[in-house]
């Protein structure tokens, strides 16, 4: 669906009936298919599901909000002009990076947050 919405935007132009099948296309067909990708992920045994509950990425998933917070940026801009990496490097380091930063502050701090919302629960 997404790789037919490029197309669609890249070789026509924007008229009344183009708008109207992105429309539907961004917001009936691309969630139905996420959905159904969803629940076969959760119902189906397959290859994908395999791959995504490996232990490399279930640590990717647990540090992809740090990396969402530092992929644009100024960790990023600095990597990228002081020492000149593609963009596929660029992305392999500000992944490690997040982990880094998931295993020394978001994870003490998720846990730290934990404590003392269980000890105000008690308190209380």
């Amino acid at each position: 669906v997404i790789i037919l919405l490029a197309i669609l935007k890249g070789y026509f132009q924007e008229t009344y009936l183009l708008s109207g099948i992105i429309l539907l296309l961004n917001n009936l067909v691309f969630p139905l298919a996420v959905y159904f990708f969803i629940k076969g992920l959760l119902t189906e045994s397959s290859y994908i599901k395999d791959f995504l509950s490996t232990k490399i990425m279930v640590l990717l998933g647990k540090s992809s909000y740090v990396f969402y917070l530092i992929h644009i940026g100024f960790i990023s801009y600095f990597i990228g002009e002081h020492f000149g990496l593609n963009t596929f490097t660029l992305f392999i380091v500000l992944n490690c990076i997040s982990i880094l930063f998931y295993y020394l502050l978001e994870s003490p701090l998720n846990n730290l947050i934990r404590k003392l919302a269980v000890k105000k629960i008690i308190i209380n």
